[in-house]
């Protein structure tokens, strides 16, 4: 399978191994070892790394080394060093946007919680993943979170999405994805902070 994971490397000298091997790992964090990235999120990886590739050499110093960064979306976000400075305050104003219309539950590191409160954070947060709260047209969010809070669960090995309604917990692919793998080698804060909000909302629809 890892033979598969290193053709997503666009570069004749396999420059992106390692880094692909670090991108492997951290999924095994919470997805498992038997755990298999699906052919749309391979061809989304590749298509990352190629973009990468050609605009890389034009980055900031600072920004050039692919390490800094964890994954396909980190990946794509780094061109926006090169944006006009038009756009570049566009993004960061939709940024600050996001964050303000989203309850930040618990931060550590590369792990965090975030709850979403409006259709432009979801939008943020879900940005390059595959779920219908992040899309431009016919966006769900509100049928979601017209049921229970939605949360937005950050790891090292990339983005989960949790309608605690329904508890459908899905990848940034939009698979089904187990909440008790992706929450074993997570901070015990964070499952905690997690947990009670699910029991909280549980306890509203009883009454």
């Amino acid at each position: 399978m890892f033979e598969t994971i290193r053709s997503c490397d666009p570069t004749p000298a396999c420059r992106y191994h390692a880094w692909l091997s670090a991108w492997r790992r951290r999924q095994w964090l919470c997805a498992g070892l038997r755990s298999v990235p699906d052919i749309s999120e391979l061809a989304d990886l590749t298509a990352a790394l190629e973009r990468f590739q050609t605009f890389a050499p034009r980055l900031p110093v600072e920004h050039r080394d692919i390490n800094r960064y964890s994954d396909a979306q980190e990946l794509i976000d780094a061109e926006q060093h090169l944006a006009p400075p038009a756009d570049r305050d566009r993004h960061e104003q939709e940024k600050a946007q996001a964050k303000a219309d989203s309850r930040v539950l618990y931060a550590d590191g590369p792990w965090r919680l975030i709850r979403l409160e409006t259709v432009a954070a979801a939008q943020w947060w879900g940005r390059g993943t595959r779920w219908c709260t992040a899309a431009r047209v016919n966006n769900a969010f509100c049928v979601y979170a017209a049921q229970g809070p939605l949360i937005v669960v950050l790891t090292p090995s990339g983005r989960y999405q949790l309608a605690t309604a329904s508890m459908e917990f899905r990848d940034a692919g939009d698979r089904p994805a187990s909440l008790a793998a992706v929450l074993e080698p997570a901070p015990e804060p964070l499952g905690h902070a997690l947990w009670q909000l699910i029991k909280l909302h549980a306890h509203r629809d009883q009454t």
